[in-house]
């Protein structure tokens, strides 16, 4: 492991990430960095079911890695029932992706309602959702846990894959059924858009909310649904605005992505990061002139040297004066992170380096950056994106 620099030291506290136990869980320490794991390395990774973990690290970009605490979500019904199961399929590796809230007070992720099972009762995926509800899981600044929201209409005979939240509703995605939408604590939800309907990556950018999927119809592969947060059906899906319908590496197969803002002079973030797991790569394209510019990408990793495998998740921010920092999942197996200083419309200078592997046993999918306690302006950015809601002062956080 790299030895600490003054930088390095200076990076670890700037891009710290942590975790939790639910039998004694704390609130998340902002600046953290959260990631989805499966399992608890004991159970092999099974399609039939697995335990869900969120861990918290601190980690920095030389590679120093520290967990702090771990929280398991249920593998039984709790509460009277009301408390649902969060497990998932290990082997389903587009599952568990995750996001944090626009406020920053809350995780959003999806799982099964079933106990854990041996072998031989049924993959997760292919069960209907009206026999094993979907949940869609809240984790909040405190370290508490809701699973109330275990939906019977949702990704049925497949993948549940990702959700968002504003902290009493929230927007979910999967492998079938489009879009949909559902209040904390229901058990059906409402379809918000079918316009296409294999789903990845949903999050919240400028407002409005950005899904990845894999359409064969739709080849810009990252779409806008209707305009701000709908919640009635019928919204229809749009290509984001100006970005180019097949990618120079051929086409994409984009899931996490990350949007921030890095030219001024430009109104609204810029500059967006792709994880690509078809083309084995973070790409990066810049907004010039209203139509995003391909600059590069990056399909290795340093330490271990080697090739960036299937990345799925990705998140990062910005840090003044040095770059964007990026971290991403590499074959559901190493959480890598390194920070890109070339700047607006530049090709990505970004060296990524392994931090931490997830061991026998365990498989990593979605990182966000931790909760916290909503944050009362003035601020600049959450989550990488613009914040929207009014001009902002300099702090710059997960």
């Amino acid at each position: 492991m790299a030895q600490n620099t003054p930088i390095s030291l200076a990076l670890a506290a700037a891009l710290a990430i942590t975790a939790h136990s639910q039998s004694s869980a704390a609130a998340f320490t902002p600046g953290n960095l959260v990631v989805y794991r499966v399992s608890d390395g004991t159970a092999p990774l099974v399609s039939t079911g697995n335990a869900v973990f969120i861990d918290e690290y601190s980690v920095a970009l030389d590679g120093t890695a520290i967990l702090v605490q771990s929280i398991p979500m249920p593998t039984e019904a709790v509460d009277g029932a009301v408390q649902r199961q969060c497990v998932t399929s290990g082997t389903a590796t587009s599952e568990g992706l995750l996001t944090r809230s626009p406020d920053g007070a809350n995780l959003a992720f999806t799982c099964y309602a079933r106990n854990l099972t041996p072998t031989g009762v049924g993959t997760l995926n292919a069960t209907t959702s009206a026999l094993v509800p979907r949940v869609v899981a809240r984790v909040s600044a405190d370290g508490s846990v809701d699973t109330r929201t275990a939906l019977t209409d949702f990704a049925g005979g497949n993948n549940p894959r990702g959700a968002v939240t504003d902290g009493s509703g929230f927007w979910a995605v999967g492998g079938a059924g489009g879009v949909r939408y559902a209040i904390l604590g229901q058990t059906t939800s409402t379809e918000v858009s079918t316009s296409i309907t294999n789903l990845r990556q949903i999050d919240v950018v400028g407002g409005n909310l950005i899904v990845s999927h894999a359409s064969s119809t739709a080849l810009g592969r990252l779409s806008q649904v209707g305009t701000g947060l709908p919640t009635t059906t019928g919204q229809v899906m749009t290509t984001v605005s100006g970005f180019p319908t097949a990618s120079p590496l051929g086409v994409p197969s984009f899931f996490g992505f990350l949007f921030v803002d890095l030219d001024a002079s430009i109104g609204g973030v810029d500059t967006a990061y792709l994880a690509d797991d078809g083309g084995d790569n973070v790409q990066k394209w810049s907004l010039v002139g209203g139509t995003w510019t391909f600059n590069g990408s990056v399909n290795t990793i340093l330490a271990p040297a080697g090739p960036l495998t299937n990345p799925r998740s990705l998140t990062g921010r910005l840090i003044p004066g040095l770059g964007v920092a990026i971290v991403t999942v590499a074959d559901a197996s190493a959480i890598v992170v390194g920070i890109d200083q070339a700047g607006y419309n530049l090709a990505p200078q970004l060296a990524l380096q392994t931090a931490v592997t997830a061991g026998p046993n365990k498989a990593f999918r979605g990182l966000a950056p931790a909760p916290e306690a909503a944050v009362v302006p003035p601020f600049a950015f959450k989550d990488g994106f613009e914040d929207p809601l009014a001009a902002r002062s300099k702090r710059i956080v997960w």
